[in-house]
């Protein structure tokens, strides 16, 4: 080896290059700095060599590096050799038995890795310092078998009003059922309200008879011309029979045509809307007579009621009549279950909420339908019209003879204008009992009725309600409102006045009310678990809030505190803080909010200076010249300038903000992609009311200002091209992207961390995990660590830190994203909504079985489900987000050639076919039903196609495509509507590719510590080599 001492501090290399190792010289770093360079620069693979000059680490493989942010000096490989520069004019033949050369000045170093000594840099760490802590216990004991529900059945209706409707005396019921046996022994009356027979159906009739009368006289006719004919005719009993059953045959010929002209008219009118298959129950004569009587009579008394606090309703009109609701026996009614899509319930589980209904209206039965037409065409309609009317006409004097108790019995409910009803052959049945029926009538049978017959039901139970409410029987008038008027808010608001919260609130869950109505009523019942509970799951706080406001603040006050505790608990801190601000006593918490949140949040600026303006400058007077002052920091100067936008209506408070920024945003819209516009700046720059900067920037030359407009990836004209990171040293398991160019990666066993965009770490949880799920703000995430079938649980919160093991739970699949507090999973083919505040527990579940949930999305308003049926049919789910509400379903039609089905979070379901003559790949949305098929521009095999992964975000379809013949893939970002790849990246790597997709951004990632970021929106592409 030459001894060298002219060591010059700039080393040769420059610029980007393939770097083999780094030389770290005495005359540079001391014996310290030197082993934290090595470790700095140090991953898997790389060997360290000590010579009396310095330190070499020398890379297993050349790694692209950037030479100037070495802090050592960069090596490359020049014919086998680690050398300091490019050894273009020395012939390096002489120095082929050497392992480095240093060329420092004119002299040239030669160095032998003989002569070093090689360090295991394991040695150099110190573990007597460092605490050994007790591994988390993954013990059986400690896992979920199932998880606690907070889910109940709601109470039936006798439950909820403890009995206080009385039962029928047996006195009672004995005399109804001698007066019914009575009315089944006489002969039926004439049913005068029968329609007779109109002068076409009398022609009709008559020219039957015509025919059938020629027809016999042609055929005497005929006999008396031949005897030989007569003479059989008279001897001959087998022709007579002949002729008998000639006649029946024409007689049933003619009127099996009449039936079907007349079912096929019948039908053809049904589809036009000029007739209806309803059978329409009129009234008799004797409640004809009543009928006009009452409502000449009280029709001005009906108009004055109709203004009163429980007097609207009024029933949706189905022309030409209105029905009435039951289920057979009156007593019977109980609510129907779907065999799919239907909910579990754990009945009497402390701390639970109430079950969400699922009464989806179904469509009347088919054959229900035809059956209507043919009892209309064989006039059978009159028939089970009257022993309805009769019955009807019963009800009706018994109301009339003030027996209510008894009336009651034979009452029927008014349905409401539902299209799934299903008419009604037979006649109702007395109650044995006054209860209300926890149907909603949604797959009752229902009884037809004349509008004006209607009309006067409504006003007898009108009556029968205000009766019943002037006696203060609660109960009954309650029965009368909801069960047989079916005004539910009515009776709610009727039991709400009497103070009956309890018995309110439970109706309320009973029949399904709107979430808002129930938290108001659990809060007034002070039922606060239960309240907060409903809140939570869907999310209605602030519409509650505002109905409680009306009536009773105290009560919303409470309810307000619990939203901003609901809020905090999300990690959604200037929500929280808009939400308790108007409890000035509670406004000690904004402030500990507040110092939870980025100083630097544009959001959180904005906010103070509103809330409390008069300080605002001084608190934030640092952060905001940081804001100011650093180049980089364009995008929070530019939201800024949008939030204040938003909140103009502050701009009193917000001029200081302005008159220390406006400057800088200015220069910053004219030089930074951004969305203001001229009269954005304007209104900016008046909002400040300095006139000095109105001078300085005139608003007449703003028009002559070049904005510069973003340009996302999906508006982009130019397919870009980029290659996946190069390998780093540690495994990433899952890669979420967070706010402000940050990053949080699983490492495994190794915990998670935060970086920045230049791989730096800035943070480290000790928590083992495979899979991130993260919330929509951002500021919390799920680690969930594979342990077999399960997966254990910790809720890390982002901003304060903290992290909380919720222990261990089994499922088959989750969405990536969830809210703060409610997540989905899927268990078993069910789909279960889980409340992961401080610990598991099941808030809302619905069961697809026997369906098959294949696939999965969330996007902002919906979650999607793609499940198999038993018949390998395709089903398609929507759950509404926001009260978990069943928005859509369809079945996805298999075209002839389909071969793969994707979901995809904005663009539904995505269909794919394989041309194999053109070896090209069709692809169709299915929300683009009118659509063709576009090719995309793509030859790939059939192996190809068929190992294909599929992926969405935004609308850019990702195709992951595998290489023949080698492990790397492909990455094609493909739209649509323009057919053709907005970006291709270059994956070489042997390991497995993984990609997380948000809404507008996606994650690369693989196990050899290369991570790959794509925002969508600001056509932005970050690297990551951990």
């Amino acid at each position: 080896m030459e001894n060298t001492t002219d060591f010059i501090r700039s080393p040769t290399l420059k610029g980007t290059q393939a770097v083999a190792g780094i030389w770290f010289p005495t005359h540079w770093f001391d014996n310290e700095r030197r082993r934290r360079l090595v470790i700095k620069y140090y991953f898997l693979g790389c060997e360290i060599y000590q010579f009396e000059q310095g330190d070499l680490l020398k890379f297993p493989t050349e790694k692209t590096l950037h030479c100037e942010q070495l802090e050592g000096w960069p090596l490359i490989y020049q014919n086998g050799l680690l050398c300091s520069t490019k050894l273009s004019k020395i012939d390096n033949r002489q120095f082929y038995q050497a392992d480095l050369l240093l060329i420092t000045g004119n002299h040239i170093s030669t160095y032998y890795f003989s002569d070093a000594v090689n360090i295991d840099p394991s040695l150099w760490v110190d573990l007597n310092d460092y605490p050994l802590l007790e591994t988390k216990s993954y013990s059986l004991n400690s896992i979920y078998q199932a998880l606690p529900e907070l889910i109940i059945e709601s109470k039936s209706m006798a439950q909820i009003f403890d009995g206080k409707i009385p039962s029928p005396s047996p006195k009672l019921m004995a005399f109804i059922e001698q007066e019914k046996q009575k009315a089944e022994q006489s002969p039926p009356k004439q049913n005068v309200t029968s329609k007779p027979p109109c002068k076409w159906s009398e022609s009709k009739l008559w020219l039957l008879c015509i025919v059938i009368f020629l027809v016999l006289f042609l055929f005497f006719y005929i006999a008396k011309q031949s005897r030989n004919l007569l003479f059989e005719l008279e001897d001959s009993t087998y022709v007579l029979k002949v002729v008998f059953l000639f006649i029946v045959f024409l007689f049933s010929v003619f009127i099996n045509i009449k039936l079907v002209i007349e079912l096929f008219k019948l039908i053809k009118d049904r589809k036009q809307g000029i007739n209806s298959n309803k059978i329409v129950v009129k009234p008799s004569l004797y409640c004809a007579k009543k009928l006009d009587d009452g409502l000449q009579n009280n029709k001005d008394r009906y108009v004055q009621t109709s203004n009163h606090t429980y007097s609207t309703y009024c029933v949706d009109n189905i022309e030409p009549s209105q029905f009435i609701s039951f289920n057979g026996q009156l007593d019977d009614q109980v609510s129907s279950k779907n065999s799919i899509a239907n909910t579990t319930s754990i009945a009497n589980h402390t701390n639970s909420i109430p079950e969400r209904r699922h009464n989806h209206n179904r469509k009347p039965s088919r054959w229900r339908n035809y059956l209507s037409l043919f009892s209309m065409v064989l006039k059978l309609d009159r028939l089970i019209a009257f022993r309805q009317s009769h019955y009807l006409e019963t009800m009706i004097k018994k109301f009339e003879k003030g027996n209510l108790e008894d009336a009651l019995r034979y009452a029927i409910p008014l349905g409401a204008n539902n299209d799934s009803t299903t008419q009604s052959f037979g006649t109702p049945k007395p109650r044995n009992k006054l209860s209300l029926s926890e149907s909603v009538y949604s797959n009752s049978f229902n009884i037809y009725l004349d509008k004006k017959f209607h009309q006067y039901l409504q006003s007898l139970y009108l009556q029968s309600f205000e009766k019943l409410a002037k006696e203060n029987k609660t109960e009954q008038a309650v029965y009368v409102l909801v069960e047989l008027l079916n005004n539910l808010q009515e009776g709610l608001a009727f039991l709400e006045e009497r103070k009956l919260y309890k018995q309110a609130m439970e109706l309320a869950i009973a029949r399904d009310a709107d979430p808002e109505q129930i938290v108001k009523l659990c809060c007034l019942a002070n039922d606060w678990d239960k309240a907060i509970m409903i809140a939570r799951r869907d999310n209605i706080f602030a519409n509650a809030i505002l109905i409680l406001e009306k009536t009773n603040q105290q009560v919303a006050n409470k309810l307000r505190l619990e939203w901003a505790n609901t809020l905090a608990e999300k990690a959604e801190w200037l929500a929280a803080i808009d939400a308790i601000w108007p409890l000035t006593q509670y406004r000690h918490l904004a402030e500990q909010w507040f110092n939870y949140v980025d100083p630097l949040n544009p959001k959180a600026i904005v906010k103070r200076f509103i809330l409390k303006p008069g300080d605002a400058l001084d608190k934030l007077e640092d952060s905001l010249a940081i804001i100011k002052n650093t180049p980089n920091y364009y995008q929070k100067r530019l939201d800024i300038a949008q939030e204040i936008i938003a909140q103009q209506k502050y701009a009193e408070s917000l001029k200081s903000l302005l008159g220390v920024l406006i400057n800088a945003i200015v220069l910053d819209v004219v030089t930074y992609p951004n969305t203001l516009t001229t009269v954005d700046i304007a209104r900016l720059i008046a909002f400040t009311q300095d006139q000095s900067t109105r001078v300085d920037i005139p608003i007449s030359s703003l028009a002559s200002l070049k904005l510069v407009k973003p340009c996302s990836l999906v508006e982009s004209t130019i397919t870009q091209y980029y290659r996946c990171p190069e390998v780093g040293h540690r495994a990433i398991y899952s890669m979420v992207a967070l706010t402000d160019d940050r990053y949080l990666l699983a490492l495994g066993q190794a915990g998670i961390i935060i970086v920045d965009h230049t791989s730096k770490q800035r943070a480290h949880f000790m928590i083992a995990a495979d899979k991130l799920v993260i919330s929509d703000n951002k500021m919390q995430v799920l680690a969930l660590a594979e342990c077999g079938d399960y997966y254990r649980i910790h809720k890390v919160d982002l901003s304060t830190k903290k992290t909380v093991d919720l222990g261990i739970i089994k499922f088959q699949r989750c969405h990536d994203e969830f809210d703060g507090i409610n997540w989905t999973i899927i268990n078993n083919n069910c789909i279960e909504v889980i409340d992961i505040s401080t610990k598991l527990s099941v808030v809302w579940r619905v069961d697809l079985s026997p369906n098959q949930i294949e696939q999965i999305a969330r996007n902002q308003n919906d979650e999607m489900y793609l499940t198999l049926t038993p018949n390998d049919e395709i089903e398609e789910f929507h759950y509404s987000r926001s009260n978990h509400y069943l928005t859509y379903r369809d079945n996805v039609d298999i075209e002839q050639g389909l071969s793969k089905i994707a979901s995809s979070k904005n663009q539904g379901v995505l269909l794919f076919k394989y041309d194999k003559a053109s070896q090209r790949i069709q692809f169709k949305p299915r929300n683009y039903r009118y659509h063709q098929y576009n090719e995309i521009p793509l030859n790939v095999s059939q192996e190809q196609f068929d190992t294909m992964g599929i992926l969405s975000v935004d609308y850019l379809t990702i195709l992951v495509i595998k290489r023949l013949n080698d492990p790397a893939c492909d990455i094609y970002f493909y739209h649509y509507l323009s057919n053709s790849f907005k970006m291709i990246i270059d994956w070489h790597s042997s390991d497995q590719l993984s990609i997380f997709c948000g809404i507008n951004e996606c994650c690369l990632f693989d196990k050899h510590g290369r991570g790959l970021h794509i925002n969508v929106n600001e056509n932005k592409v970050t690297s990551l080599s951990i």
